[in-house]
């Protein structure tokens, strides 16, 4: 991988960290227990999933495809139009669509959420991925 591509991935991932509040919790916990801040290293860098290169909205969509591949079986049993519509606009109709037709396939799922959740969900989903 090249500089500009390693510096790239880097740019994209500290982006990616959105919310505050895990890094200031987990900065505190480092200075309270008396620990160094970890220093990013280029292993680190090279390490990092391919799918940082993708822009923000394309992210934003493989995120919400794997949020609701969680709740696919829901999707596809529900006869619930407002809680389906929702999801479909923030997500798209294709999205839907798509978690409609993997449905089959999800061996697990989890709790269906309501459709305001799903930004937050597809974020939590690629920053754990």
């Amino acid at each position: 991988m090249t500089a500009p591509g390693r510096m790239a991935l880097a740019a994209n991932a500290m982006a990616l960290a959105t919310d505050p509040l895990p890094r200031h919790a987990a900065a505190l916990s480092r200075r309270l227990a008396g620990r160094p801040r970890p220093a990013l290293r280029i292993a680190d860098v090279a390490s990092m999933p391919e799918w940082l290169r993708l822009t923000p909205t394309e992210r934003q969509r493989l995120g919400n495809r794997a949020a609701l591949a969680l709740i696919a079986p829901a999707i596809a049993a529900s006869v619930d139009g407002c809680w389906l519509g929702g999801l479909a606009r923030i997500a798209g109709d294709d999205a839907l669509d798509w978690a409609n037709r993997i449905a089959p396939h999800v061996s697990a799922s989890a709790a269906p959420f309501d459709a305001t959740a799903l930004p937050g969900i597809a974020a939590a989903m690629l920053r754990n991925a």
